[in-house]
């Protein structure tokens, strides 16, 4: 029906060309015909343009496919020169993967001998902290940092704070005034002084005073420090220790008091020398007078008394030449009770009046062979 159906000019123009490319059929189009139709009906007018068209979409359909595998040709050229410079970059970037990850490895293991290296640092540091810690807390003394001032704070004090003054680190690193308020009234005005000075040239503290510690018994302390400059991140401040010397100050005092006593004793030698020289004499005299007058005068008692006297005098000499060693030994048999008796006297005057002294004394004699004024000298060291 369409074959017999009017057509415009345009068909009749194709219908022609069909007509005489009829020859010139596509290759495939003519086998299909031929096996599909006989040749009158190919050669009929009415199937021309049908062919025609078909041809043409044969045609068309030939071109379409070489431009599509020029086109695939094209792109595998393509896609194979992409694939090339894609293993080109993939070598490319292997390689450099392989260069940096040497490099990472080498980074790594450097990293890890410095982090190691670091640790056997920061573990020396820890040990050498952990005994600079247990010196400092065996340290028979206070060690601190402070800041100079009265208003100055305390930045470290060691634990020993509470045994020596009684006091504990919390409560002594609180209060920065603590320090100035237990000074000793009498050294409170030198050892700010000190301090003053050691700020001001930048010196060495070095004092012996006086704290009050928290029960109000007194301490004496020994405080070396040095000054410190500020930097960065701390300001002025004084590192030091305090020793606790008051044991070494009582033992000083009691040696300057034996010096004291050392320098009496030789005086009181020499006056009892002197004072036996004039025994002597009044002993002389008093024994002379009693020899020539005889037992029955009537000045013979008034001569006994001053024999007795200068004797008991020349005991008492011999008592001072004892303490000041220098009386010969003699050693004799004596009985210890009354050698305390007989020193008895002389004790009450030296303790005084706010002592009191009492004798306890053995029920019966105790005999001991020694030098009396040595023996009687033990006893007044012992009592003193």
């Amino acid at each position: 029906d369409a074959l017999r159906a009017p057509q415009p000019d345009d068909d009749d123009h194709r219908v022609r060309r069909a007509l005489t490319r009829t020859p010139r059929l596509h290759s495939l189009l003519e086998r299909q015909l031929r096996r599909l139709l006989s040749p009158e009906l190919r050669a009929s007018p009415e199937l021309a343009p049908l062919l025609a068209a078909i041809d043409e979409a044969y045609r068309q359909s030939d071109s379409d496919r070489v431009l599509l595998e020029r086109s695939l040709d094209l792109s595998s050229r393509e896609l194979l020169q992409a694939n090339e410079e894609l293993r080109n970059s993939s070598r490319v970037l292997a390689a450099g993967l392989d260069d940096r990850t040497g490099e990472l490895e080498r980074a790594l293991q450097s990293l890890a001998l410095e982090m190691g290296e670091r640790l056997r640092v920061q573990e020396a540091l820890t040990r050498e902290e952990t005994k600079f810690r247990l010196f400092i807390e065996k340290l028979p003394a206070i060690s601190y940092v402070a800041e100079p001032g009265n208003e100055g704070r305390w930045l470290f004090v060691s634990p020993q704070v509470e045994t020596l003054l009684g006091y504990a680190q919390e409560e002594w690193l609180a209060d920065p005034r603590l320090w100035h308020s237990r000074l000793h009234p009498d050294d409170a005005q030198s050892a700010v002084a000190e301090e003053q000075r050691c700020v001001r040239e930048r010196d060495q503290f070095s004092l012996e005073y006086r704290l009050l510690t928290r029960e109000g018994r007194t301490v004496w302390i020994r405080d070396d420090a040095i000054f410190l400059p500020a930097d960065e991140s701390q300001p002025d401040r004084l590192q030091g220790v305090m020793f606790d010397v008051t044991e070494r100050r009582l033992l000083s005092d009691q040696l300057v008091q034996a010096q004291k006593v050392e320098a009496i004793g030789q005086l009181a030698g020499g006056i009892a020398h002197d004072f036996n020289n004039l025994l002597t004499a009044i002993t002389g005299y008093a024994e002379l007078l009693l020899h020539r007058l005889g037992d029955n005068h009537r000045y013979a008692r008034e001569l006994s008394e001053i024999l007795r006297a200068a004797d008991r005098a020349t005991r008492v000499t011999g008592k001072l030449l004892a303490f000041s060693h220098r009386q010969p030994l003699d050693p004799r048999n004596l009985d210890l009770n009354t050698l305390l008796i007989d020193v008895d006297h002389l004790l009450r005057r030296l303790i005084g009046e706010r002592i009191q002294l009492e004798l306890s004394l053995a029920s019966g004699p105790i005999m001991v062979r020694a030098e009396p004024t040595q023996l009687e000298q033990v006893v007044i060291n012992l009592v003193v």
